[in-house]
């Protein structure tokens, strides 16, 4: 019985490429500010939401737009920026009917309740709403929360015409109302920083001194603390993404140049840090979830012109960091019984992966030399001599990694597999003898037989779908155990193909 054995090896290594802030302005800094003394104050609210017209998509790193419209005929349109994020998002964005608890006094012209909670983004996402109802424009308040309804606070909005716009860093409960009053006594102060900030911003109380100290106090103090612990930096940045928000929309950029330059650096700085770390996290504890951490920062770097002079020569260094912790090995291994003719092929892929400006793909590509491993060839009754088998090229045409909570969640491999060359003699006596050439046995029997199934005829591209995720060393798992018959021959196969997580010290 023919018999068919396959060990193509691929190892994968990633690179990325990053991008890079250089001299500022020469401008004397003003004096530190104090962070906020007063204590927090937070204020919990209720929401009932509208399920039946809740919507769902998906924003990308090229950006993304959701609408809705409400019960009343209320339009909401959420829009994504690009790089807003850097891997795909599936949300979702309810209608909120009413809202208990809150300190505003008077119509509520209309909130959504976003999901996944908590989602932070690169860029501020724009949230447009057209109420069916008219509104004075002076008496408008613009809220925000998390969960559903924890930590109620104001926040900065827009009107044009009937078309109101929020400026969001993250989801919740966004929304306004047409204020006719005011509950002092509710009035919140929020636990989190940024959400004071925009809360000081939604009542009218932040001045240009009050933007100057909380950069000192605050923003600053945090960014730098963020170069000392990775799970920091996303909150300390949307801070600082706050805070150059709002300068810019007060028109006073010239006038903070100096601080909104140092912003950028400690960003830079802290984006360094928390990759390094994340680097020496895979390396030294052989954990895959900071994989995505890099790539999402490196991906950032690229498309924030903001951030090139300060990365400016030292890209050899980071690709060279990261190339440690971004590498895969993936081994096909075959066991088999008895057989007439047998093949064993065994190929080493290099893999690269690189951040796009748009954020980062998860597809890798690469090339290698198609290897034997073993070829033998057994007749009963004739003598086989000169069994030979060389390689093509082994193509990794696309191999899909799906990123979820840092951890793989789907793989897909699109590959050709390279066309082997195979010859023997064969001595039947009393026949002479016969030269066996020009055939390519493994690729035959592998993809046209015991794959074919899983072949593209267009381009020749085999896929291999539906991998077990056992976790640990073992990324991912595929294993084939098949039995073809063709004829009166019976080809048989047990390959398992494994992905494995093999960063370098």
């Amino acid at each position: 019985m023919p018999r068919l054995t396959s060990i193509p090896f691929l190892i994968l290594m990633l690179a990325l490429a990053a991008c890079s802030p250089g001299k500022g302005p020469d401008v004397n800094p003003p004096p530190p500010g104090e962070e906020d003394p007063h204590p927090a104050k937070p204020l919990n609210v209720s929401l009932e939401l509208d399920p039946a017209r809740k919507v769902s998509g998906t924003f990308t790193p090229a950006g993304g737009r959701l609408e809705l419209t409400a019960a009343d005929g209320t339009r909401f349109t959420l829009t994504a920026p690009e790089g807003a994020v850097m891997s795909p998002l599936s949300m979702s964005m309810t209608p909120i009917r009413q809202i208990a608890g809150s300190p505003l006094k008077g119509d509520l012209l209309g909130a959504v309740h976003l999901e996944p909670e908590g989602a932070l983004f690169y860029e501020p996402l724009t949230l447009t709403i057209q109420p069916t109802q008219p509104f004075d424009a002076a008496k408008l308040k613009a809220f925000n929360s998390h969960e559903m309804g924890k930590e109620f606070y104001f926040q900065p909005l827009t009107a044009s015409g009937q078309t109101l716009t929020l400026h969001l860093s993250h989801f919740s409960n966004p929304g306004a109302a047409q204020a006719t009053d005011l509950d002092e006594d509710l009035i919140p102060m929020p636990s989190d920083f940024a959400d004071r900030f925009e809360n000081d911003l939604g009542l009218d109380l932040s001045q240009e001194s009050q933007i100057v100290g909380r950069f000192y106090g605050r923003v600053a103090k945090r960014l730098g603390a963020a170069r000392g612990e990775i799970s920091e930096l996303k909150g300390a940045l949307r801070e600082f993404l706050t805070w150059r928000k709002e300068v810019a929309r007060l028109g006073l950029d010239e006038i903070f140049k100096k601080q909104i330059f140092e912003g950028w650096t400690l960003v830079s700085q802290a984006i360094e840090a928390a990759v390094d770390q994340a680097v020496t996290a895979c390396v030294v504890n052989n954990d895959p979830r900071f994989v995505q951490e890099i790539l999402e920062w490196t991906a950032w770097i690229k498309r924030n012109p903001r951030l090139k002079p300060y990365f400016e020569g030292k890209l050899e260094a980071f690709e060279t960091k990261t190339k440690k912790c971004l590498r895969f090995e993936s081994t096909i291994i075959e066991t088999g019984a008895a057989y007439t003719e047998t093949s064993s092929v065994r190929a080493v892929v290099p893999m690269f992966l690189n951040a796009t400006e748009g954020g980062f793909g998860a597809e890798y590509t690469g090339t290698g030399t198609l290897q034997s491993a073993a070829y033998t060839v057994q007749y009963p009754v004739c003598q086989v001599s000169g069994a030979t088998q060389t390689g093509g090229t082994f193509e990794v045409r696309k191999l899909t990694l799906g990123w979820n909570d840092g951890k793989v969640g789907e793989v897909e491999l699109e590959y050709f597999p390279g066309r082997t060359a195979n010859s023997y003699s064969l001595v039947c006596p009393p026949a002479p003898p016969v030269v066996h050439t020009g055939r390519f046995f493994w690729t035959a029997v592998y993809s046209t037989i015991l794959h074919l199934g899983e072949m593209n005829t267009t381009n020749a591209t085999l896929t291999a779908k539906d991998w077990e995720m056992p976790g640990g060393e073992v990324i991912a798992r595929k294993v084939y155990v098949q039995t073809k018959p063709l004829g009166p021959v019976t080809f048989s196969e047990t390959t398992t193909i494994s992905l494995v997580y093999a960063p370098q010290n």
